[in-house]
């Protein structure tokens, strides 16, 4: 039997994932890493970026012993089982937690829907006995890795750990601020009007709802307001969002704002991305869990204002780094001249701190190595 060192169950997702899965195969030990889809084969359809990955493997088909018995031969051979992102199916995570071995062995890299948003309605038994389970699996990981630090605070308030937490963030496909550089756009003249960005995605924890009626005192000032709602509208687990309630937002949006309503519900290229958020005056976030840092940081990094929720882990988190963040909960006493006064000035050499690529290989290195020595 073929040992691996570290197994790593991924949830096959290549939009964040992608550059974490090139940062592997770009190692010397690459060896000595392989990577589970706890999905069929057929679902490779779905992500053809993974084609070009040899050292995968993909569940079976067939019924439920089938797929135990194969997930249990594959983990046998494993060293350390690393949960990347915890999407796998209950009867996979079901074997992990009563198989001591397997138990003993595991770590989780968050990736933010799997530590806010995983549990099932309880609305039945079977739902109840897959929430026992998520909690158990997420309970016994020895080593989190997390992708946004503040999420500590909800991780340890949320589960019975004393796992070892260490920050890993997403490595990025491209140079980010290199390709921001790029395409910054020449000084203009004055512009007839300001773009707003009203949330990220589709998911119902954005409160976009409540945040457009923040920005109606603002409906009959020179404004567009942008709602990307292009991912989330499936939600997450069945709730969290979904087609009714993305129709909803961009209904709401229409009915204050008219003809400056501007959702877009398609993905469009990275470079295409770059360009408009430049052309973005202001970010309104609603959230209340780590989201959108992608986003956030590029967005400041560009000296666009942006609103957090002052309660929120990601605004006190930004605001210790020294980064300039406004209130999304003060909006309503802001005059229009207020809210739309742009940022005199940014932190941007813990932006840059923020994205260096060494630091991000460094950071993994210092997780695996702590993986290492759990035994």
């Amino acid at each position: 039997m073929k040992k691996i060192k570290y197994l790593w169950v991924f949830g096959g997702n290549t939009r964040n994932g992608l550059g974490f899965l090139n940062m592997i195969h770009d190692r010397d030990d690459i060896d000595s890493h392989h990577f589970f889809i706890p999905f069929v084969k057929a679902y490779q359809k779905n992500y053809p970026e993974l084609q070009k990955f040899e050292n995968f493997t993909y569940m079976c088909d067939g019924g439920y012993i089938k797929r135990a018995l194969f997930c249990y031969r594959l983990f046998m051979q494993a060293e350390h089982i690393i949960l990347h992102g915890l999407y796998a199916k209950s009867d996979t995570l079901f074997l992990l937690y009563f198989v001591k071995k397997f138990r003993k062995s595991l770590a989780w890299v968050e990736w933010g829907a799997d530590l806010y948003n995983w549990k099932y309605e309880e609305t039945s038994l079977k739902n109840k006995i897959k929430n026992w389970i998520g909690r158990k699996v997420r309970e016994s990981a020895k080593v989190i890795g997390l992708m946004f630090p503040a999420d500590e605070d909800f991780l340890r308030a949320e589960f019975n750990t004393n796992a070892i937490c260490r920050e890993v963030p997403f490595p990025s496909l491209k140079n980010t601020l290199e390709i921001a550089d790029r395409l910054k756009p020449s000084q203009s003249g004055t512009k007839q009007r300001v773009l707003i960005q009203v949330g990220h995605n589709a998911y119902q924890f954005g409160n976009h709802i409540q945040l457009l009626s923040m920005l109606e005192q603002y409906k009959d000032q020179p404004i567009k307001v942008v709602l990307p709602l292009a991912y989330g509208a499936g939600g997450i687990y069945g709730r969290n969002g979904g087609q009714n309630y993305r129709k909803a937002v961009m209904r709401t949006s229409y009915q204050i704002f008219g003809e400056k309503s501007a959702p877009f519900t398609k993905e469009i290229p990275l470079e295409n991305f770059y360009q408009y958020l430049w052309h973005t005056d202001i970010l309104v976030f609603g959230f209340k869990r780590a989201s959108a840092i992608g986003n956030l940081l590029l967005a400041l990094y560009m000296g666009k204002k942006v609103f957090l929720p002052s309660d929120s882990a990601c605004y006190k988190y930004f605001v210790k780094q020294g980064l300039v963040i406004y209130d999304t909960l003060k909006i309503p006493e802001m005059s229009f001249e207020e809210f739309v006064e742009p940022v005199k000035e940014q932190n941007i050499s813990w932006l840059k701190y923020r994205y260096d690529k060494k630091r991000t290989l460094r950071l993994w290195e210092e997780f695996l190595s702590i993986v290492d020595q759990t035994k």
